[in-house]
């Protein structure tokens, strides 16, 4: 009897240990400071990726809805991007904490007038690189969190949304006739005689 109950107190333990969840293992290398990057990797990282993050399911969600979707979403998040951390700052420079809370019924401050045409259009190319690097991070994050459901699949070869399609019983329309089959179809007395 005493066999048992120890064997079963060692099964508990056991079976104990693998429910642990692992922790994360300690990088082999220390990451290279940002202003020593000679590449764009880890370019949201810090406060920058705490403005994006949140919004990584609700772009995967306008992506599944179609590209104009897609692309208001996008634009509402890189409004709000660009509200919280300055266009003039640089890619290694974190912004100062807190960041400052969102409007976005604001009014915008255009100070245009009084700046130089270079500046502006410094601003305007900086917040178009700035905006097609906020796309592509959540297109990887979306794709990464989504590795099975592909954002371009075409619903017609698409094996889900057929199964889905026939059993929620929408029927697709009946393919057009050729003209000869058409013919044949109503003239089919005629043909056969």
């Amino acid at each position: 009897m005493r066999v048992v109950a120890d064997l079963t107190a060692a099964h508990a333990q056991s079976k104990h240990k693998s429910t642990k969840i692992p922790q994360a293992q300690k990088r082999a290398r220390k990451r290279i400071a940002k202003t020593e990057r000679k590449n764009l990797r880890l370019w949201a990282e810090g406060a920058r990726e705490s403005i994006l993050k949140p919004h990584i399911e609700g772009y995967g969600d306008a992506l599944e809805r179609g590209w104009r979707a897609e692309r208001e979403y996008h634009q509402r998040v890189c409004n709000e991007f660009h509200a919280k951390i300055s266009w003039e700052l640089l890619d290694h420079e974190e912004p100062n904490l807190p960041l400052p809370e969102y409007d976005p019924l604001a009014p915008v401050d255009d100070d245009d007038e009084e700046n130089a045409d270079t500046q502006v259009v410094a601003k305007r190319e900086r917040i178009e690189i700035l905006n097609k690097r906020i796309r592509n991070w959540f297109k990887y994050r979306v794709r990464k969190l989504r590795k099975f459901l592909q954002t371009k699949l075409d619903p017609r070869k698409d094996p889900w949304a057929i199964l889905l399609a026939k059993l929620s019983g929408f029927l697709a329309p009946p393919k057009a006739r050729q003209a000869y089959q058409q013919y044949y179809h109503e003239h089919h007395l005629m043909c056969h005689e």
